[in-house]
């Protein structure tokens, strides 16, 4: 009964979905739209879910449940780029994917990820 309910929770652990945003600033001496300074920010979430509807391990941000949608990921990274000082955000794009999980009949794989340049 232990060994069960401890491999259902680091399996519940090893699961769930994963959200980050990354940044740089290294531009090899090049500036970004006339802007002094500059940040390059990338965010990423992933999640696994039930049909493409109901999810089923979905990142954990704050102690808030995300769902894996280009809304949620561009509030995340356009946040990190707010906590950093920056006050505008140039070229925002996006990209998403979502992929039936072979060889499960249920499962799914989304994915959204936001790229974006902050400047102050």
């Amino acid at each position: 009964m232990k060994i069960t309910t401890i491999l259902l929770l680091v399996a519940g652990l090893l699961l769930t979905g994963c959200a980050s945003v990354e940044s740089t600033r290294q531009f090899t001496g090049m500036r970004i739209d006339q802007a002094a300074n500059a940040e390059h920010f990338n965010g990423e979430m992933w999640g696994i879910y039930f049909l493409p509807m109901v999810p089923l391990f979905v990142p954990n941000v704050d102690n808030e449940l995300l769902a894996v949608d280009i809304g949620n990921c561009v509030d995340l990274t356009t946040k990190k780029a707010q906590a950093k000082g920056y006050t505008d955000i140039r070229d925002l794009q996006s990209h998403r994917t979502s992929k039936w999980i072979f060889p499960t009949l249920v499962l799914w794989y989304k994915e959204v990820q936001v790229s974006c340049n902050a400047v102050k």
